[in-house]
């Protein structure tokens, strides 16, 4: 039991009725009614809720029993009953002011729980194993049949201090009930019983009280509060988990102060009988998005919704854009570096985008997750409603690939680097996430020489000596050694030079295998080659080659017509950049080589180079005798979620 029983146990034992037998002591005999419970202190000798009995002549067992969460003590007198048809089984009940019948069978006990709580009742009841003869010593385990509650009282008038309290409630929380030691609990109510129970403050100051099992969930409390003033009266409506469990302490918070009101409002309807209060709100540039999403909302719910465009604003929206819009999304990503977060505000659903893309995925988030929880007339959802994806390094680009989603590209040019003397034939391009490398050479495939730039302004911050790189045929950076890698090509094609990314010394390389472009594959710690843009081989740190992927299908890459540059990559795909007449193209393999597909960049001059840093994809174009001239490639997707 949950209560432990504690204090040596003082037993009236008479002495001179008892049948002694050797050195005096006692004999045990099927007559006894009573017992002395053997321990000491706090411990019980078997564990939590048993103890053992010595069966002996004598009168009933008192002893001191420990209440509930400091509720206080209260005598407890164990009356036993024993027999059945298995064999001698001893019934206990307690304390003595709950059993009514002195001399009750064991087939049941009546027990009562007064309605006047001035100490705290604890009814207790043990059951022992059967035993075949009538044992020395019995083992009986102690159960609850009460349950407890205590009064957590708040919002008092100012000075009040509560002598008692009065609950009542519809529910029978004192009377009489039935005991069946096979049941396990008390029975239903048999006579007198009463929802109304007077609860005095314990030695701890607190308004504990026993009562039967009882569930007063969603029920009506009536309570009263008696001081030396006049009282104060309210009722409460008890929460849906309110229920008192036999060994237990239930809590019941009671405040006196402000009313209670309804419950806030958790349902926020974006449509309901195929209207709606909400309007889109959108930012300019999603306005053909927005028609196919508006599509979709009123296929789902029936309604048909008002569009206005950032920054015209009304009272219930749906907001969509991406960060650089508005202060709303903005403050919706502040956790966000890559990705989206669609969220109430208020009223309003914010749908937000870290940018363009990432505020179409969100669209069509929205659209496979809510949409689905509307019925053709109805749309309802949780003001908690939340859906967010966050990235640390987005690849856009491949992440559209593995999705099979359909996309264009745009083409921005964001910086250039200009030659220096003779060196001015731009040849490759490559980065470290904050800086870029231009690699330029001569017209006589001899001599080069390598620029640094920052990745943000394209500020030129330095450049290393000149030398010896012939055709310079493209440039990758190796993060793990800290050094952009110039492939010679043409004239020294198992040749490279390294350039230190921090001091732009330089060193040579050779190499096992020819090479025309290639490209570094961190995660991987692995090179992907390209030879004579026909070939596609993986080589590891030492530029060995582990595995020759095989030649191009140019006609299957649609590439055939192209001239084939250098080599690029993300860490799920390779992209090799082919120029032609009047485009360029970038055609995608896996790493393990399977071809995935033909991307095509509006930009006329000649490409050279390719790499992914910092979150984008960029192309290097030679578009003149003096400049190389950079351009970030952007994947562009429409709103579809089909």
């Amino acid at each position: 039991m949950t209560g432990r029983l504690f204090g040596i146990l003082a037993a009236f034992i008479l002495a001179a009725a008892c049948n002694s037998g050797n050195n005096g002591e006692p004999v045990p005999s099927p007559d006894a009614d009573a017992a002395d419970i053997l321990f000491e202190s706090e411990n019980w000798p078997l564990g939590e809720s048993a103890i053992k009995l010595s069966m002996n002549y004598g009168e009933p067992v008192y002893a001191s029993a420990k209440l509930k969460d400091g509720a206080g003590a209260a005598e407890f007198q164990a009356r036993f009953s024993r027999g059945d048809a298995s064999g001698y089984v001893f019934y206990a009940v307690g304390p003595a002011a709950s059993l009514l019948s002195a001399d009750a069978a064991a087939e049941s006990f009546t027990v009562n729980i007064p309605p006047s709580q001035s100490g705290t009742v604890q009814i207790l009841a043990a059951v022992s194993s059967p035993y075949g003869i009538f044992p020395k010593e019995a083992v009986l385990n102690f159960g609850h049949l009460t349950a407890y509650g205590k009064l957590v009282l708040s919002g008092l008038p100012e000075g009040a201090n509560p002598l008692s309290v009065k609950i009542a409630s519809p529910r029978p929380l004192a009377g009489r009930w039935i005991w069946k030691p096979g049941s396990g609990g008390l029975s239903e109510p048999v006579e007198g019983t009463s929802g109304s129970i007077n609860v005095n403050r314990n030695a701890e100051g607190e308004f504990v009280f026993a009562c039967a099992p009882v569930d007063l969930s969603g029920s009506e409390l009536s309570v009263t509060l008696n001081m030396s003033g006049e009282p104060v009266s309210k009722t409460f409506t008890l929460p849906e988990s309110t229920v008192l469990n036999a060994g237990n302490t239930t809590l019941i918070p009671l405040d006196f102060g402000v009313e209670p009101g309804p419950e806030p409002e958790t349902n926020k309807w974006i449509a309901k009988n195929a209207l709606t209060e909400y309007s889109i709100v959108g930012a300019s540039w999603l306005s053909s998005d927005n028609e196919d999403f508006i599509s979709d909302l009123k296929t789902a719910t029936g309604a048909a919704f008002a569009t206005l465009t950032l920054p015209q604003r009304g009272e219930k929206e749906i907001l969509i854009g991406c960060a650089a819009d508005s202060d709303v999304f903005a403050d919706m990503l502040r956790n966000i570096k890559y990705g989206y977060s669609i969220a109430f505000a208020g009223d309003d659903l914010v749908i937000a985008g870290t940018d363009h893309n990432w505020t179409v995925l969100a669209m069509e988030a929205f659209g496979r997750e809510a949409l689905s929880k509307a019925d053709g007339q109805e749309l309802c959802l949780d003001s908690a409603f939340g859906i967010s994806e966050s990235v640390e390094d987005p690849e856009m680009i491949a992440r559209l690939l593995k999705a099979d989603k359909a996309f264009t590209v745009s083409a921005e040019l964001v910086g250039s680097c200009e030659g220096s003397g003779t060196m001015k034939v731009a040849q490759g391009a490559a980065s470290d996430g904050q800086y870029v490398y231009f690699v330029m050479r001569d017209s006589n495939d001899t001599q080069a020489i390598v620029f640094k730039a920052t990745l943000d302004t394209f500020e030129l911050v330095g450049r290393s000596a000149v030398f010896q790189g012939y055709h310079c045929n493209d440039m990758t950076f190796d993060t793990a050694h800290d050094r952009a890698l110039v492939v010679h090509g043409t004239g020294d094609s198992k040749g490279l030079t390294a350039v230190d990314g921090s001091t732009l010394q330089l060193s040579t390389i050779k190499t096992s295998i020819g090479i025309g472009g290639m490209t570094y594959s961190p995660s991987r710690n692995q090179y992907g080659i390209t030879q004579s843009g026909s070939k596609y081989v993986l080589a590891d740190e030492s530029f060995r080659q582990i595995r020759d992927i095989g030649r191009y299908t140019r006609d299957a890459e649609g590439s055939k017509d192209y001239t084939a540059q250098g080599m690029g990559s993300d860490e799920s795909f390779v992209y090799f950049p082919m120029s032609g007449k009047s485009d360029n193209i970038l055609v995608v393999y896996g790493w393990n080589g399977v071809f995935k597909a033909t991307i095509h960049v509006p930009v006329k001059i000649e490409s050279e180079s390719m790499f992914y840093a910092a979150g984008n994809y960029y192309m290097m174009f030679d578009g003149s005798s003096h400049y190389a001239f950079l351009y970030k490639i952007t994947p562009e997707i429409h709103y579809n979620i089909e």
